[in-house]
């Protein structure tokens, strides 16, 4: 398995600023999910355009785990934007683009893959894959009231790309 992390350190931990833990797949088709510190929707459900937001100011640790769902084995990419005010269609992938620009990559690879429960259905080539990125925040950070970050991924999944839901990080 190869996955390439963008060297986030204090940049990154200066846009996110706490966490419990992760939560199942949010997706559409069997493993397409993206999910932060149990935000998000119901399960294996149309994510289209769908916007979720994770409130660092009422978590209670320092650590945020962004889970990325998708085939194993498959390529997919976790990307971060300040914006996320559009729902565009992308011919040939499932769901829209929600980011607008600039946008980050976080990290991008091979989906590893994920053996515990999953209750997505549906034909699949491939088996479920989940890929963890955990966010530790350096003790005493202090979240900007204005800040904004939002997240979104790009993942293989049932012979066609998908994007994810979007997950808004506000203070």
């Amino acid at each position: 398995m190869k996955t390439n992390i963008l060297p986030i350190g204090l940049a990154l931990g200066g846009l996110l600023c706490g966490g419990a833990s992760a939560q199942p797949d949010i997706a559409f088709g069997p493993w397409v999910g993206l999910s932060a510190n149990n935000v998000g929707g119901a399960p294996c459900s149309q994510q289209d355009c769908a916007t979720y937001t994770l409130s660092l100011s009422t978590l209670p640790s320092t650590t945020i785990n962004v889970v990325v769902s998708g085939d194993s084995g498959q390529p997919f990419v976790l990307a971060l934007s300040t914006s996320a005010t559009l729902c565009a269609p992308i011919p040939g992938i499932t769901n829209s683009l929600m980011l607008s620009g600039p946008i980050s990559v976080l990290a991008s690879g091979t989906m590893p893959p994920y053996m515990g429960p999953s209750n997505c259905g549906g034909p699949s080539p491939h088996p479920p894959g989940r890929f963890t990125l955990p966010i530790v925040l350096p003790p005493g950070f202090l979240c900007p009231p204005a800040f904004e970050a939002d997240l979104q991924a790009l993942v293989w999944n049932n012979l066609s790309f998908a994007l994810t839901c979007t997950i808004k990080v506000i203070c």
